[in-house]
């Protein structure tokens, strides 16, 4: 395991949310990966699940939600605020496990040992 993985997965097992850039599908656009943690023990992650269509897992599980999207780099520059709304090209999957992780981050092009903690990517939500 490089020290890059090993660190991105002990940030996610404490429960910090990552990120990292991806190739946008516009070249006005910047595109972004985020990977939350989930607590399977709050009502508003069982909801969040059920809501997807997801299962529930066990409460000491490691549970994922990932969402990319791309936002328009002039709004970037401008630094206004970024709403869902301003989002473009989004979607959503999740991840039970590490290794289930690691796959559906590869089906969008990304890895989990590419993953950094938000404020170092410009995140903009």
């Amino acid at each position: 395991m490089t020290t890059k993985l090993y660190t991105a997965l002990n940030a996610l097992h404490r429960g910090q949310a990552l990120a990292t850039r991806i190739r946008p599908n516009s070249p006005e656009n910047l595109a972004w990966v985020g990977v939350y943690p989930l607590d399977a023990t709050r009502e508003t992650t069982r909801e969040l699940l059920r809501n997807n269509g997801q299962v529930i897992p066990l409460p000491n599980s490691n549970a994922y939600r990932i969402r990319w999207f791309e936002a328009d780099t002039s709004l970037l520059e401008k630094e206004v605020s970024i709403s869902e709304s301003s989002l473009m090209n989004c979607g959503q999957s999740f991840a039970f496990g590490d290794d289930d992780l690691e796959k559906k981050l590869e089906e969008i092009w990304t890895s989990i040992d590419l993953l950094e903690p938000p404020y170092k990517l410009d995140y903009p939500i």
